[in-house]
């Protein structure tokens, strides 16, 4: 029999309430730090930076895009400068440096509409591969990206029939 002593647990840090919708959370890799995307009541983007100190996430970064962000990841960047790659409702990927964040490093048509997932590996984080990141969007493709060139896909997988595409 398993004792509550001896099994694994998940304790609540803290809870904060939000006036935003969050999609999706990641750790910004070597710090305390987390990012949240999402969208404000209104139908515009939430990109926020939190930073925790003692019992409380403070809001450290709030960016307000023009579209809803969906899905985020740091996995084609490297650990000494996180950059983050964001997914919209209007299928754009969106590559962001969190230090100097008036606008996206890069910003291109990825999808025909919402991109509903993305992840990345390679690079200098990894020591091994170029950097790169994969997404899949509501228009039924999977495609791969280089984040040094940012205008096309360097691979993209589309469904044989695009009718049957929800």
């Amino acid at each position: 029999m398993i004792d509550a002593q001896t099994a694994p647990q998940i304790l609540e840090h803290l809870q904060k309430s939000l006036t935003v919708t969050i999609y999706g959370t990641r750790w910004i890799p070597g710090t305390p730090n987390f990012v949240a995307v999402g969208q404000h009541a209104r139908g515009t983007g939430c990109l926020q930076v939190y930073e925790l100190e003692a019992t409380d996430a403070v809001v450290t970064c709030n960016i307000e895009g023009k579209s809803a962000l969906k899905c985020c990841t740091f996995g084609a960047g490297s650990i000494s400068a996180p950059r983050l790659a964001v997914g919209t409702f209007d299928g754009k990927l969106q590559y962001w440096d969190l230090e100097h964040t008036k606008a996206p490093l890069w910003d291109t048509q990825a999808h025909a509409s919402i991109v509903n997932g993305i992840d990345g590996f390679g690079g200098q984080a990894y020591g091994y591969g170029p950097p790169e990141l994969v997404t899949c969007g509501r228009d039924g493709c999977v495609r791969v990206w280089d984040v040094r060139q940012q205008d096309a896909p360097v691979a993209a997988f589309e469904p044989a029939d695009s009718n049957s595409i929800r």
